[in-house]
Protein backbone atom coordinates (compact mmCIF):
# COMPACT_ATOMS: atom_id res chain seq x y z
CA UNK A 1 0.00 0.00 0.00
CA UNK A 2 2.77 2.36 0.27
CA UNK A 3 3.36 2.36 -3.19
CA UNK A 4 0.49 3.78 -3.14
CA UNK A 5 0.74 7.07 -0.96
CA UNK A 6 4.33 7.27 -2.76
CA UNK A 7 3.07 7.58 -6.41
CA UNK A 8 0.57 7.17 -7.15
CA UNK A 9 -2.20 7.27 -4.81
CA UNK A 10 -2.05 9.13 -6.05
CA UNK A 11 -3.44 10.43 -9.37
CA UNK A 12 -7.22 10.91 -9.29
CA UNK A 13 -8.97 12.84 -11.06
CA UNK A 14 -12.29 15.32 -12.69
CA UNK A 15 -16.39 14.73 -12.55
CA UNK A 16 -19.05 16.11 -14.69
CA UNK A 17 -17.64 20.28 -13.66
CA UNK A 18 -13.99 21.67 -13.81
CA UNK A 19 -12.68 20.72 -10.56
CA UNK A 20 -9.69 22.72 -10.45
CA UNK A 21 -9.40 26.62 -11.62
CA UNK A 22 -6.16 27.44 -13.54
CA UNK A 23 -7.77 30.65 -15.34
CA UNK A 24 -11.38 32.41 -15.09
CA UNK A 25 -11.23 32.81 -19.16
CA UNK A 26 -13.73 30.95 -21.45
CA UNK A 27 -15.15 27.35 -20.66
CA UNK A 28 -12.54 24.71 -20.76
CA UNK A 29 -12.11 20.78 -20.70
CA UNK A 30 -12.72 18.85 -17.32
CA UNK A 31 -9.71 18.34 -15.92
CA UNK A 32 -8.48 17.78 -12.47
CA UNK A 33 -4.72 17.76 -11.12
CA UNK A 34 -2.36 15.46 -8.67
CA UNK A 35 0.90 15.32 -7.66
CA UNK A 36 2.73 13.27 -10.63
CA UNK A 37 -0.07 13.84 -13.00
CA UNK A 38 -3.51 14.95 -14.54
CA UNK A 39 -6.95 14.21 -16.26
CA UNK A 40 -7.93 16.44 -19.34
CA UNK A 41 -11.39 15.57 -20.44
CA UNK A 42 -11.21 11.59 -20.33
CA UNK A 43 -7.55 11.47 -20.52
CA UNK A 44 -4.77 10.59 -18.03
CA UNK A 45 -1.36 12.23 -18.44
CA UNK A 46 1.33 10.73 -16.09
CA UNK A 47 4.72 10.08 -15.25
CA UNK A 48 5.90 9.25 -11.87
CA UNK A 49 9.19 10.69 -12.66
CA UNK A 50 10.08 8.68 -15.66
CA UNK A 51 8.56 8.08 -18.99
CA UNK A 52 4.89 10.10 -19.31
CA UNK A 53 2.36 7.89 -20.40
CA UNK A 54 -1.54 8.79 -21.67
CA UNK A 55 -4.16 6.66 -20.74
CA UNK A 56 -8.21 6.71 -22.23
CA UNK A 57 -10.75 3.97 -21.58
CA UNK A 58 -11.43 3.80 -25.03
CA UNK A 59 -8.09 3.53 -26.00
CA UNK A 60 -6.71 0.10 -27.09
CA UNK A 61 -3.42 0.35 -25.56
CA UNK A 62 -1.79 2.97 -23.01
CA UNK A 63 0.49 5.45 -25.11
CA UNK A 64 3.77 6.17 -24.02
CA UNK A 65 5.01 9.10 -24.55
CA UNK A 66 4.19 12.86 -25.32
CA UNK A 67 6.08 13.60 -28.45
CA UNK A 68 3.81 13.24 -31.66
CA UNK A 69 6.64 13.26 -34.56
CA UNK A 70 6.93 9.70 -35.79
CA UNK A 71 10.87 10.83 -36.99
CA UNK A 72 11.78 11.84 -33.36
CA UNK A 73 14.87 10.01 -31.53
CA UNK A 74 13.94 12.02 -28.53
CA UNK A 75 17.97 12.53 -28.43
CA UNK A 76 18.35 15.67 -29.81
CA UNK A 77 20.54 17.94 -27.74
CA UNK A 78 19.37 20.98 -29.73
CA UNK A 79 16.17 20.71 -30.41
CA UNK A 80 13.97 19.60 -27.11
CA UNK A 81 11.26 17.53 -27.46
CA UNK A 82 8.87 16.52 -24.46
CA UNK A 83 10.00 13.08 -24.57
CA UNK A 84 13.96 13.69 -24.52
CA UNK A 85 16.38 11.21 -22.75
CA UNK A 86 17.79 14.24 -21.15
CA UNK A 87 14.63 15.19 -19.31
CA UNK A 88 14.74 13.52 -15.92
CA UNK A 89 12.70 13.61 -12.99
CA UNK A 90 9.11 14.94 -14.41
CA UNK A 91 5.59 15.58 -13.84
CA UNK A 92 2.45 17.47 -15.77
CA UNK A 93 -0.54 18.99 -15.18
CA UNK A 94 -3.13 21.39 -16.53
CA UNK A 95 -5.31 24.12 -17.08
CA UNK A 96 -7.86 22.31 -19.10
CA UNK A 97 -6.22 23.51 -22.32
CA UNK A 98 -2.55 22.98 -22.24
CA UNK A 99 -0.26 20.15 -20.35
CA UNK A 100 2.83 21.80 -18.46
CA UNK A 101 5.56 19.83 -17.65
CA UNK A 102 8.38 20.43 -14.94
CA UNK A 103 11.42 18.76 -15.61
CA UNK A 104 15.15 18.28 -14.96
CA UNK A 105 17.10 19.03 -17.65
CA UNK A 106 20.48 16.90 -17.46
CA UNK A 107 22.05 18.50 -20.22
CA UNK A 108 22.28 22.07 -18.37
CA UNK A 109 24.49 20.84 -15.68
CA UNK A 110 27.53 22.66 -15.55
CA UNK A 111 31.02 21.11 -13.99
CA UNK A 112 29.81 22.27 -10.52
CA UNK A 113 27.16 19.67 -11.20
CA UNK A 114 24.69 22.72 -10.49
CA UNK A 115 20.89 21.04 -11.40
CA UNK A 116 18.72 23.17 -13.28
CA UNK A 117 14.63 22.31 -13.70
CA UNK A 118 12.30 23.78 -16.74
CA UNK A 119 9.21 24.76 -16.94
CA UNK A 120 7.45 23.48 -20.46
CA UNK A 121 3.82 24.22 -21.47
CA UNK A 122 2.55 22.59 -25.11
CA UNK A 123 -1.20 21.33 -26.23
CA UNK A 124 -2.00 18.05 -26.00
CA UNK A 125 -1.77 16.98 -29.84
CA UNK A 126 2.06 17.29 -29.09
CA UNK A 127 1.92 20.78 -30.63
CA UNK A 128 3.37 24.40 -29.60
CA UNK A 129 6.03 22.97 -27.07
CA UNK A 130 7.64 26.05 -25.30
CA UNK A 131 9.72 26.87 -22.48
CA UNK A 132 8.66 28.93 -20.16
CA UNK A 133 11.05 29.32 -17.18
CA UNK A 134 14.76 27.66 -17.01
CA UNK A 135 15.60 27.62 -12.97
CA UNK A 136 18.70 26.22 -10.27
CA UNK A 137 17.40 23.96 -8.02
CA UNK A 138 19.03 21.59 -5.12
CA UNK A 139 18.82 17.74 -5.18
CA UNK A 140 15.43 17.41 -3.50
CA UNK A 141 13.34 20.25 -5.28
CA UNK A 142 10.16 18.67 -5.94
CA UNK A 143 9.03 18.74 -9.46
CA UNK A 144 5.27 18.78 -8.34
CA UNK A 145 3.26 21.79 -9.08
CA UNK A 146 -0.10 23.26 -8.50
CA UNK A 147 -2.07 25.44 -11.05
CA UNK A 148 -4.56 28.09 -9.93
CA UNK A 149 -6.31 31.59 -11.15
CA UNK A 150 -3.57 31.35 -14.12
CA UNK A 151 -0.59 30.79 -12.21
CA UNK A 152 1.71 27.83 -12.12
CA UNK A 153 2.88 27.25 -8.16
CA UNK A 154 6.10 25.70 -7.68
CA UNK A 155 9.05 25.04 -5.70
CA UNK A 156 12.96 25.44 -5.45
CA UNK A 157 15.37 24.26 -3.41
CA UNK A 158 18.24 25.26 -2.11
CA UNK A 159 21.66 24.34 -0.13
CA UNK A 160 22.36 25.83 2.95
CA UNK A 161 26.14 24.81 2.58
CA UNK A 162 28.26 22.77 -0.25
CA UNK A 163 26.18 19.89 -2.10
CA UNK A 164 29.43 17.57 -1.32
CA UNK A 165 29.16 18.19 2.59
CA UNK A 166 25.09 17.64 2.80
CA UNK A 167 24.24 15.15 6.29
CA UNK A 168 20.14 15.70 5.83
CA UNK A 169 17.48 17.03 4.35
CA UNK A 170 17.92 20.09 6.86
CA UNK A 171 21.12 20.93 5.00
CA UNK A 172 18.55 22.07 2.19
CA UNK A 173 15.39 24.54 2.19
CA UNK A 174 13.33 25.90 -0.41
CA UNK A 175 10.79 28.79 -1.18
CA UNK A 176 7.20 28.55 -3.34
CA UNK A 177 6.96 30.37 -6.19
CA UNK A 178 4.59 31.59 -9.34
CA UNK A 179 4.89 32.19 -12.91
CA UNK A 180 2.04 32.84 -15.12
CA UNK A 181 0.76 30.51 -17.85
CA UNK A 182 1.88 32.28 -20.17
CA UNK A 183 5.15 32.61 -19.16
CA UNK A 184 7.45 35.66 -17.48
CA UNK A 185 9.09 36.58 -14.49
CA UNK A 186 8.56 34.00 -11.42
CA UNK A 187 7.44 35.93 -8.05
CA UNK A 188 7.97 34.13 -4.68
CA UNK A 189 4.90 33.22 -3.16
CA UNK A 190 6.51 32.24 0.39
CA UNK A 191 10.60 32.95 1.12
CA UNK A 192 10.30 31.81 4.23
CA UNK A 193 13.32 29.05 4.01
CA UNK A 194 10.28 25.90 3.89
CA UNK A 195 11.43 22.51 5.34
CA UNK A 196 12.10 20.47 2.63
CA UNK A 197 9.38 17.54 4.05
CA UNK A 198 6.75 20.01 3.99
CA UNK A 199 3.87 19.93 0.98
CA UNK A 200 2.95 23.02 -0.46
CA UNK A 201 -1.40 23.03 -2.17
CA UNK A 202 -3.58 25.60 -3.02
CA UNK A 203 -7.35 26.13 -3.69
CA UNK A 204 -9.64 29.17 -4.54
CA UNK A 205 -9.38 30.56 -0.85
CA UNK A 206 -6.90 28.92 1.15
CA UNK A 207 -3.02 28.01 0.83
CA UNK A 208 -1.80 24.37 2.82
CA UNK A 209 1.26 23.15 4.40
CA UNK A 210 2.05 19.50 5.10
CA UNK A 211 4.80 18.30 6.17
CA UNK A 212 5.35 14.77 6.95
CA UNK A 213 7.32 15.58 10.70
CA UNK A 214 4.41 16.42 12.05
CA UNK A 215 0.44 15.45 12.43
CA UNK A 216 -1.14 19.11 12.13
CA UNK A 217 -2.14 21.12 8.87
CA UNK A 218 -1.14 25.04 8.61
CA UNK A 219 -3.86 26.63 6.91
CA UNK A 220 -3.44 30.64 5.38
CA UNK A 221 -6.75 32.29 4.78
CA UNK A 222 -5.09 33.82 0.91
CA UNK A 223 -7.60 36.82 1.56
CA UNK A 224 -6.60 38.05 5.36
CA UNK A 225 -3.17 35.64 5.47
CA UNK A 226 -4.55 34.84 8.84
CA UNK A 227 -2.78 31.60 9.89
CA UNK A 228 -4.65 28.63 11.55
CA UNK A 229 -3.47 25.03 12.15
CA UNK A 230 -5.77 21.71 12.68
CA UNK A 231 -3.79 19.25 15.06
CA UNK A 232 -6.67 17.13 16.02
CA UNK A 233 -6.48 15.21 12.94
CA UNK A 234 -6.94 10.82 13.47
CA UNK A 235 -3.78 9.94 11.66
CA UNK A 236 -0.67 11.75 9.11
CA UNK A 237 -1.91 14.39 6.93
CA UNK A 238 -0.10 13.13 3.15
CA UNK A 239 -2.21 15.43 0.38
CA UNK A 240 -5.19 17.59 -0.36
CA UNK A 241 -7.28 17.35 -3.26
CA UNK A 242 -9.30 19.90 -4.35
CA UNK A 243 -12.66 18.01 -6.31
CA UNK A 244 -15.82 18.83 -7.51
CA UNK A 245 -15.49 22.86 -6.07
CA UNK A 246 -14.59 21.09 -2.65
CA UNK A 247 -11.02 19.90 -0.70
CA UNK A 248 -10.37 17.05 0.49
CA UNK A 249 -7.12 16.02 2.88
CA UNK A 250 -6.00 12.53 3.31
CA UNK A 251 -4.47 11.13 6.41
CA UNK A 252 -2.48 8.02 6.77
CA UNK A 253 -2.98 6.02 9.30
CA UNK A 254 -0.48 3.18 10.62
CA UNK A 255 -1.29 -0.51 10.89
CA UNK A 256 0.59 -3.04 12.43
CA UNK A 257 -0.18 -6.72 11.16
CA UNK A 258 1.26 -9.77 13.38
CA UNK A 259 1.79 -12.89 12.47
CA UNK A 260 3.01 -15.97 13.74
CA UNK A 261 6.02 -18.09 12.69
CA UNK A 262 6.81 -21.58 12.19
CA UNK A 263 8.88 -21.16 15.45
CA UNK A 264 6.71 -19.38 17.49
CA UNK A 265 8.16 -15.94 16.63
CA UNK A 266 6.27 -12.98 15.62
CA UNK A 267 6.27 -11.50 12.55
CA UNK A 268 5.79 -7.58 12.09
CA UNK A 269 4.92 -5.29 9.13
CA UNK A 270 3.62 -1.68 9.05
CA UNK A 271 0.87 -0.76 6.80
CA UNK A 272 -0.53 2.73 6.06
CA UNK A 273 -4.27 2.95 6.21
CA UNK A 274 -6.04 6.16 4.47
CA UNK A 275 -8.44 8.83 5.88
CA UNK A 276 -10.67 11.10 4.05
CA UNK A 277 -11.38 14.35 5.48
CA UNK A 278 -13.71 16.81 3.78
CA UNK A 279 -13.37 20.59 4.68
CA UNK A 280 -16.78 22.12 5.68
CA UNK A 281 -16.92 25.30 7.75
CA UNK A 282 -12.89 25.50 7.89
CA UNK A 283 -12.36 21.95 9.47
CA UNK A 284 -11.59 19.54 7.96
CA UNK A 285 -14.28 16.47 9.07
CA UNK A 286 -13.81 12.95 8.65
CA UNK A 287 -15.64 10.95 5.86
CA UNK A 288 -14.42 7.33 5.70
CA UNK A 289 -11.54 4.76 5.88
CA UNK A 290 -9.81 2.92 3.06
CA UNK A 291 -7.42 4.05 0.50
CA UNK A 292 -8.81 6.50 -2.36
CA UNK A 293 -8.39 7.50 -5.46
CA UNK A 294 -10.52 10.41 -7.05
CA UNK A 295 -11.91 9.54 -10.51
CA UNK A 296 -14.13 11.39 -13.56
CA UNK A 297 -17.05 9.10 -12.35
CA UNK A 298 -16.57 9.87 -8.09
CA UNK A 299 -14.09 9.08 -5.28
CA UNK A 300 -13.52 5.50 -5.33
CA UNK A 301 -11.96 3.52 -2.41
CA UNK A 302 -10.99 0.19 -1.45
CA UNK A 303 -11.62 -2.18 1.81
CA UNK A 304 -8.76 -4.44 2.13
CA UNK A 305 -7.21 -7.28 4.82
CA UNK A 306 -4.15 -7.66 5.82
CA UNK A 307 -2.28 -11.22 6.49
CA UNK A 308 1.03 -12.84 7.17
CA UNK A 309 1.56 -15.35 4.23
CA UNK A 310 4.46 -16.71 6.10
CA UNK A 311 8.75 -16.79 6.51
CA UNK A 312 11.22 -18.42 3.97
CA UNK A 313 15.13 -17.61 3.02
CA UNK A 314 14.88 -15.56 0.43
CA UNK A 315 18.29 -13.71 -1.76
CA UNK A 316 19.39 -10.11 -0.64
CA UNK A 317 22.32 -7.94 -1.56
CA UNK A 318 24.85 -8.04 -4.36
CA UNK A 319 26.64 -11.31 -3.26
CA UNK A 320 23.58 -13.48 -3.37
CA UNK A 321 22.93 -13.65 0.50
CA UNK A 322 19.92 -15.02 1.85
CA UNK A 323 17.87 -14.18 4.49
CA UNK A 324 14.92 -15.13 6.37
CA UNK A 325 12.05 -12.83 5.51
CA UNK A 326 8.15 -12.20 6.25
CA UNK A 327 5.45 -12.33 3.74
CA UNK A 328 2.62 -10.52 3.81
CA UNK A 329 -0.69 -10.19 1.76
CA UNK A 330 -2.87 -7.54 0.95
CA UNK A 331 -6.42 -8.71 -0.18
CA UNK A 332 -9.13 -6.02 -2.11
CA UNK A 333 -12.36 -7.02 -0.52
CA UNK A 334 -14.79 -4.79 -1.80
CA UNK A 335 -14.47 -1.44 -3.84
CA UNK A 336 -16.84 1.62 -3.24
CA UNK A 337 -17.53 4.55 -5.16
CA UNK A 338 -18.52 8.22 -3.57
CA UNK A 339 -20.78 10.68 -5.37
CA UNK A 340 -22.19 13.83 -5.06
CA UNK A 341 -19.16 14.74 -3.01
CA UNK A 342 -19.53 11.65 -0.41
CA UNK A 343 -23.53 11.86 0.04
CA UNK A 344 -24.44 8.41 -1.75
CA UNK A 345 -21.87 5.57 -1.72
CA UNK A 346 -21.83 2.34 -3.97
CA UNK A 347 -20.32 -1.31 -2.94
CA UNK A 348 -19.11 -2.88 -5.81
CA UNK A 349 -18.45 -6.29 -5.37
CA UNK A 350 -15.38 -8.22 -6.81
CA UNK A 351 -16.62 -10.59 -9.57
CA UNK A 352 -14.59 -14.34 -10.34
CA UNK A 353 -11.60 -12.28 -11.60
CA UNK A 354 -10.15 -11.87 -8.16
CA UNK A 355 -8.90 -14.35 -5.59
CA UNK A 356 -7.64 -14.47 -2.19
CA UNK A 357 -4.42 -11.68 -2.70
CA UNK A 358 -5.18 -9.48 -4.92
CA UNK A 359 -4.56 -6.36 -4.74
CA UNK A 360 -6.39 -3.92 -6.92
CA UNK A 361 -4.40 -0.31 -7.02
CA UNK A 362 -6.72 2.18 -8.43
CA UNK A 363 -4.96 4.31 -10.60
CA UNK A 364 -7.47 6.18 -12.65
CA UNK A 365 -10.87 6.38 -13.71
CA UNK A 366 -13.39 7.88 -16.47
CA UNK A 367 -16.37 6.62 -18.54
CA UNK A 368 -17.76 3.99 -15.66
CA UNK A 369 -14.05 2.43 -16.36
CA UNK A 370 -11.19 1.92 -13.95
CA UNK A 371 -7.34 1.71 -14.63
CA UNK A 372 -5.99 -0.14 -12.17
CA UNK A 373 -2.33 -2.00 -11.07
CA UNK A 374 -3.25 -5.41 -9.83
CA UNK A 375 -1.12 -8.52 -7.80
CA UNK A 376 -0.62 -11.03 -5.51
CA UNK A 377 1.89 -11.39 -2.85
CA UNK A 378 0.17 -14.89 -1.69
CA UNK A 379 1.29 -16.26 -5.23
CA UNK A 380 4.74 -14.40 -5.17
CA UNK A 381 5.34 -16.30 -2.17
CA UNK A 382 4.46 -19.58 -3.49
CA UNK A 383 5.74 -19.23 -7.11
CA UNK A 384 8.21 -15.88 -7.13
CA UNK A 385 5.60 -14.29 -9.72
CA UNK A 386 3.66 -11.59 -8.48
CA UNK A 387 1.43 -11.62 -11.28
CA UNK A 388 1.57 -8.22 -11.98
CA UNK A 389 -0.52 -6.83 -14.44
CA UNK A 390 -2.30 -3.26 -15.59
CA UNK A 391 -5.84 -3.73 -16.41
CA UNK A 392 -9.12 -1.94 -17.49
CA UNK A 393 -12.20 -3.04 -14.96
CA UNK A 394 -15.77 -2.34 -15.98
CA UNK A 395 -18.23 -2.70 -13.53
CA UNK A 396 -21.14 -5.74 -14.71
CA UNK A 397 -24.25 -6.13 -12.67
CA UNK A 398 -23.01 -4.87 -9.54
CA UNK A 399 -19.61 -6.31 -9.77
CA UNK A 400 -16.38 -5.41 -11.05
CA UNK A 401 -14.83 -7.36 -13.68
CA UNK A 402 -11.30 -7.43 -16.05
CA UNK A 403 -12.04 -6.06 -19.17
CA UNK A 404 -8.96 -6.00 -20.33
CA UNK A 405 -5.07 -6.66 -19.86
CA UNK A 406 -2.89 -4.23 -21.12
CA UNK A 407 0.72 -5.54 -22.39
CA UNK A 408 4.00 -4.17 -20.72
Amino acid sequence: MKKTLLFLLCFLLVSASVFAGCSRGEEKAYYFNTDTGCLLGNTLYQSMGGDYFVWNPDAEEIRYGLCRDALCTHKDTDSICPDNVWLWNKTVITDGEKLFLNVQNALLTDVNGAMFRQIYSMKPDGTEFRLLYTYEASGNTSPVMRCMDGYLYFEQGFYRKDPENLTNLNDQYKNILRISTGGGKPEVVIGEEMNMNSTYYIDETKEYLVSEEESCLTVTDRETGIVTRQCDIEGIPVFVRIYEGQTYLIAAKPITVVGTRADGSEARKRFDSYILYRLEHNEFQKLAEGVFTFTLDGIWSSEVSYDYIGTKSAQEGAYGETEEKDYFSVTTKKLYKMTENGKQVEEIRLGEDFRYGDEIEIVSGANGKLLVNCSNQKQFFETGDSQYRTCLLAVKDGSVIIEKIYEN
